[in-house]
């Protein structure tokens, strides 16, 4: 079960990214705390917002790649990393309303089909199926989204 904020930026994570056109979001803390602002008339700190973030991320609904670039200097800064959907995730949209997720299903599942290396990265997906079950796993996402659609 997640608290009102959590489930705010789980909405507010969808909508950045387009709404399921992209497979993942760029956004940055400080953009999410404005739009949940914005959106939800939710203000938040940026401590609570990681927080937030990291529960998300620990109940297995997003998963994160943190993303660095070298300065002039050699020194490495962190920029924005990048968010992204687990299967879970969806179906947490999908079960609260969010009709659109289906978008971001197949999105996600054409990322996998064209093969693309970049994140989201299949093996987040992979896990919790047995190895026989991993070239299938697009099918058996289809099946099992598809199940939850008919029982809203």
């Amino acid at each position: 079960m997640l608290n009102a904020t959590q489930n705010a930026i789980s909405i507010t994570v969808f909508f950045s990214m387009d709404q399921g056109k992209n497979a993942y979001t760029l956004s940055s803390i400080d953009k999410l705390r404005e739009n949940l602002l914005k959106h939800h008339d939710i203000s938040i700190k940026r401590s609570w917002c990681f927080a937030c973030i990291k529960g998300l991320i620990d109940k297995g609904f997003i998963t994160r790649k943190p993303r660095y670039r070298k300065d002039a200097n050699g020194l490495r800064r962190q920029r924005t990393s990048m968010i992204s959907f687990t299967p879970q995730g969806i179906r947490y949209l999908l079960k609260n309303g969010v009709s659109k997720a289906t978008r971001l299903y197949n999105t996600l599942i054409d990322w996998w089909r064209r093969n693309d290396r970049r994140f989201p990265y299949i093996d987040e997906f992979k896990k919790g199926y047995s190895p026989s079950e991993h070239q299938h796993i697009p099918k058996g996402l289809k099946q099992l989204l598809e199940g939850m659609l008919n029982s809203i």
